[in-house]
């Protein structure tokens, strides 16, 4: 684990929860919802999709999307390592990548509820024992610019 002291950081957490309506789950209770996958992200507006599909697939990954202009490779966690570098080899420059829990499934809210969990993750991530959040909330089609 990363944090030094479990119990504070599992204090921390539950207090920031509790204060914004939220509540802390058992562990691993949502961990079916998610994948670990390796994740690859690439300029859009500066790369082709069929040439990053095309490589990467030939190296080993399980899919490409484009989403919202970014293309995103997923990996499994094994092959992360060796399609990153195979692709960074043809010359595609990455955006990053990493390990992630990627959602089987992402949920839909309306805005003000969208606003709300974004506003716990923002509090979250703020944590200085929190090094990830991860999430299944779908922000395609909200205009969340407006404050």
């Amino acid at each position: 684990t990363l944090t030094d002291n479990k119990n504070r950081t599992a204090a921390d957490v539950r207090s920031t929860l509790t204060k914004l309506g939220g509540s802390l789950g058992a562990t691993g209770s949502v961990s079916y919802m998610f994948e670990t996958k390796g994740v690859i992200s690439f300029d859009g507006d500066k790369y082709e999709e069929d040439k990053i599909f095309e490589a990467a697939l030939e190296l080993g990954a399980e899919d490409v999307v484009n989403e919202d202009g970014t293309i995103i490779v997923y990996t499994s966690p094994a092959d992360f390592a060796q399609v990153m570098e195979g692709l960074g080899d043809l010359g595609f420059e990455t955006l990053g990548g990493g390990i992630e829990r990627v959602p089987n499934q992402k949920t839909a809210l309306e805005e003000e509820k969208a606003r709300k969990v974004l506003n716990i993750i923002d509090k979250l991530e703020e944590l200085d024992d929190v090094q990830n959040v991860y999430s299944n909330l779908d922000l395609s089609g909200l205009d969340l610019d407006e404050e």
